[in-house]
Order: C-alpha cells, then sequence, then structure tokens
C-alpha cells in the first residue's frame, strides 16, 4: 500500500507563516535565500523550546537545501518539537523510523510515533498506521486494524489513505469483497489528482455493471458533499 512521506518545507510555510514575529523574521530570511541569517534565527529559537523552530530546523536538515543534508540532525530536532506533542514532528520522526534515516530502522517506534500523531488527528499518520498494519511491521499483520486506520484518514480528506481503502474492499482485506465501495474510494482518490487511484477506478469500473458504476459514481459524490464522513 501507499504510504505518505514527510511533511515539506513548503507544507510547514503555508501553515506556520505567522507563528511569532521571530520566526517569521526566519521564514522570510530562508525564503529571501539568506539561510545563514535563518538558521541562526531558527537555532536561537529552538534552544529556547520554540515548536515551531525545532520542527523547521528538522526539515531544513532532512531536506538539505540550505545546509549540508544531515538526517542525524533533522532527527535530534524532529525529537525535540515531538516531544512537546507536535504532530507533523511526530509524524515526520515516525518516517523516520520507518525509513532508517538519521536513526536505526525500528518499525515499532515508528507505530509508536504515528501513534501519538495519529491521535491529534494526523491523517498522514493514521494512513501509515494502516500501512504498517497491513504489512505487519511493527506490529502483528491485522487487516480489520489496518482498514480502519485507513478509513480514519480517509474520511479527513487523505487521498492516499482513500486510495489504499479501495485497494482494502477490492482485495477483501479487513472488509468484504466489494468493487462497487472500491470504485467509490478510488473515484474520489482521483478527484483529488491520484493518478494511480484513475487507473485503477478505470479497472473496477469494468467489473461493474452499468447500473452498479451509476450507483458508485453517485455514492462518490454524495460522500464528497458530506467531506467524506459516513460514506
Amino acid at each position: 500500500m501507499k504510504k505518505i512521506f514527510l511533511v515539506t518545507l513548503l507544507t510547514l510555510f503555508v501553515l506556520h507563516a505567522s507563528a511569532n514575529e521571530s520566526y517569521q523574521d526566519a521564514v522570510n530570511a530562508y525564503e529571501n535565500q539568506n539561510y545563514n541569517e535563518a538558521i541562526i534565527i531558527l537555532k536561537s529559537l529552538a534552544l529556547k523550546s520554540d515548536v515551531n523552530s525545532q520542527f523547521l530546523l528538522g526539515i531544513i536538515y532532512y531536506e538539505g537545501t540550505a545546509v549540508t543534508q544531515n538526517y542525524i540532525e533533522a532527527f535530534k530536532w524532529y525529537k525535540l518539537a515531538a516531544a512537546q506533542g507536535y504532530a507533523s514532528a511526530q509524524f515526520n520522526l515516525g518516517c523516520l523510523y520507518e525509513d532508517g534515516k538519521g536513526v536505526k530502522q525500528d518499525y515499532a517506534k515508528a507505530v509508536k510515533w504515528y501513534m501519538l500523531a495519529a491521535a491529534i488527528g494526523n491523517a498522514s499518520a493514521q494512513n501509515n498506521l494502516g500501512s504498517l498494519y497491513e504489512d505487519g511491521k511493527g506490529v502483528k499483520q491485522d487487516y480489520v486494524e489496518a482498514f480502519s486506520w485507513y478509513r480514519l484518514a480517509a474520511e479527513l480528506g487523505n487521498a492516499t489513505a482513500q486510495y489504499n481503502l479501495g485497494e482494502m474492499y477490492a482485495n477483501g482485506h479487513g472488509v468484504s469483497q466489494n468493487n462497487s465501495s472500491a470504485h467509490m474510494w478510488f473515484s474520489l482518490a482521483a478527484l483529488q489528482g491520484s493518478d494511480k487511484a484513475s487507473d485503477s477506478e478505470d479497472i473496477v469500473s469494468k467489473l461493474l455493471s452499468t447500473k452498479q458504476l451509476v450507483m458508485s459514481k453517485k455514492l462518490a459524490i454524495e460522500c464528497k458533499s458530506k467531506n467524506y464522513k459516513n460514506c
């Protein structure tokens, strides 16, 4: 199944463009390519436990755009932010443990940090938990549990989880096999730009009768209008 990768700099700037004045100064310096100035400000704030600065430093060191790429340094800053309950940092920390970047690969610890982020409503963490349960990494393989996590994330509008949910319905993993439901979730993910979901939608559509296909499309429209809840 598809998993989701780390929160990026662009996402962070969109979500936290005005956390505080000093932090904004660092963001402005970074965007103007005054990288040394940005990092000096961020480290000063991060050492004072500013969670946004800690998280941004983690991303900078992970991506290696302004500094030499350093996964160990990224791990350090993510962990400080994660310890303060910052969901995106908890998610990124889970990704590092899952991929073994900056730290020894440890699926059980990936599960731990994904769980913490998922409990706060982080859809990406919920999706990746589903993937680990489906594959039996860090936890006992459990399709029902995987399905539950995918569904939570899908209902929050996460396109990757919607695609994964479609796969679960198509394969009858953790839920009764249902091509109509698979088609509906593939369709919803495709509407959000997932090419893989679009391909799967086309494949499953050939397995449905005309009546089933019309109903599936109708249900997808209704589901989207309900913000993916109770579909």
